[in-house]
């Protein structure tokens, strides 16, 4: 897969998909790999554009600050296993918010020979998103390509897109984002030193920290979870909040991992973490010894699900 971060005459004729492509779930996929029939028919690359920083990161006067389900690069890394010839990332500032729609049109034509153009069902672009699917349909017949539009994806009766995925991580429900997704979400970051509370009370725990600020958290509550290390995977559970047990404020929020059957050193390592299951609510517990019970049996409960799941 190529990756072009500023326009470059491409001589074969593209096919192309354009959009944030925040998460690459499986409507995303569903676009993809139907542009990539079409780019295989006619014998054309399959050319994927999107944009970085997300357009509301630059024209929303509000956002919050975890909002993305993939960095950028996170995205790229999963296009790179799908069936993509040319990745296009347009820089996306004020300035490029006010071309016209037929001003982006000529940039398509004119730097990436575009024959086919695949529109999502609720795609606009241009300056306040003017260039709808009619415009568009018009300005197709005039620069001599095809336009496809899509209509929403859907399975089981559930309508999937990235806002339903980031509303659905937000309160907790990892599972059911994960079946809208395609595939486990997840997060990166590096372990980091903590306050060995954890340690204390016999569980050990990886406090992780140097998450993307882009990046959603979900939900705070317990999880079970899978973890990459240094290319070794472990099972565990992990829990995102803020220690109502202890001296806390809701300033400073913890992602701590309890990695079943591991006893390594492994401060200051990259690690991902994908969550599998919410398995309950951060709970404030009277006693550190009920708290202590609770988590045995947040580490038997996580057990049990892997034995029925691998």
């Amino acid at each position: 897969m190529e990756i072009l971060y500023t326009p470059k005459q491409i001589n074969l004729p593209t096919t192309i998909s354009i959009g944030t492509f925040d998460g690459v779930h499986r409507g995303h996929r569903f676009v993809i790999e139907y542009a990539n029939e079409l780019a295989k028919r006619y014998h054309y690359a399959n050319m994927i554009i999107t944009f970085d920083p997300h357009p509301r990161f630059v024209l929303a006067e509000e956002i919050q600050a975890h909002f993305l389900l993939t960095t950028l690069e996170e995205k790229l890394e999963i296009l790179s296993q799908m069936p993509v010839d040319i990745v296009y990332i347009q820089k996306f500032t004020k300035e490029f918010s006010q071309l016209t729609p037929e001003g982006f049109i000529k940039i398509l034509k004119e730097n990436f020979n575009m024959k086919a153009l695949v529109m999502g069902y609720d795609h606009s672009f241009g300056v306040n998103r003017s260039g709808s699917y009619e415009d568009i349909k018009a300005l197709s017949y005039k620069y001599n390509f095809f336009l496809y539009k899509f209509q929403p994806f859907v399975d089981d009766g559930v309508f999937i897109s990235s806002t339903k995925i980031r509303n659905l991580l937000i309160k907790g429900f990892v599972s059911e984002a994960n079946k809208l997704l395609g595939y486990n979400y997840f997060i990166k970051g590096r372990v980091i030193e903590g306050s060995k509370i954890g340690r204390q009370l016999g569980f050990p725990t990886a406090n992780i920290g140097e998450i993307a600020d882009e990046k959603i958290i979900p939900g705070s509550g317990v999880y079970i979870i899978r973890a990459f290390v240094e290319d070794e995977q472990y099972r565990g559970i992990m829990n995102i909040g803020f220690r109502p047990t202890f001296q806390y404020s809701h300033d400073n929020i913890y992602l701590e991992a309890h990695l079943f059957d591991f006893n390594k050193n492994i401060y200051n390592k990259s690690i991902k973490i994908e969550f599998l299951l919410k398995i309950r609510d951060e709970i404030k517990f009277d006693k550190v010894e009920d708290l202590i019970q609770q988590i045995y049996k947040d580490r038997e409960l996580a057990l049990r699900f892997f034995d029925r799941n691998t």
